[in-house]
């Protein structure tokens, strides 16, 4: 027999030979169970999680729980005779969770969006009203600070751009806050006659 036609030469080389075919014909940026070697020919099988990160479902989770209090809550001010943001920015967030969930860069983009138009809503309604801005802007400058950290984003492809631009939204929430705190339109200076002695 031929040194080179044993069994276990045989199905090594099988084994290699399929791997390499599907190497050839997997989808551009899709991982594969194992590592083509430096000499074009090795082939080394290497571990692969197909587990979701759990920061991104953490995330989902939270995009979830936020949505149902925006829909629900929104829902019922508008039966009350209030503002139909809420429920508008809940719908918004819905969209957001499902293009998050599919890990689509579209998402940040949108979060940014919803974060401008949320700081021009709470200028119109408030002011610069510092106690009045805080509770409209909180909660959605905490979930864009999580969306922007490497965690949350590590499976949103070409994110930079995206990414820059929901930042720069974040900063503008700190901006408006801080000069709100300084600038109190209720605030009343003056002083008080001193009483004739």
């Amino acid at each position: 027999t031929h040194p080179d036609c044993t069994p276990t030469r045989l199905r090594r080389d099988f084994e290699q030979v399929l791997k390499l075919e599907c190497l050839a014909t997997a989808p551009v940026g899709r991982s594969l169970p194992f590592n083509l070697g430096p000499d074009g020919l090795k082939v080394e099988a290497m571990t692969q999680s197909h587990g979701k990160p759990i920061a991104r479902n953490i995330t989902v989770a939270i995009l979830v729980l936020v949505t149902l209090f925006l829909v629900g809550g929104g829902g019922w001010l508008i039966a009350l005779g209030g503002s139909a943001y809420y429920l508008v920015a809940g719908l918004a967030l819905a969209i957001i969770t499902w293009l998050y969930a599919r890990d689509r860069v579209a998402s940040l983009w949108l979060y940014a969006v919803l974060l401008f138009a949320t700081m021009a809503w709470g200028i119109w309604e408030s002011g610069t009203d510092f106690w009045a801005l805080t509770p409209r802007l909180d909660i959605w400058f905490v979930l864009g600070l999580w969306l922007v950290l490497p965690w949350a984003s590590r499976r949103l492809s070409q994110s930079t751009a995206a990414k820059s631009l929901l930042s720069l939204g974040l900063v503008a929430v700190l901006a408006l806050l801080g000069l709100s705190w300084f600038n109190d339109p209720q605030e009343v200076n003056g002083s008080l006659a001193r009483a004739p002695s």
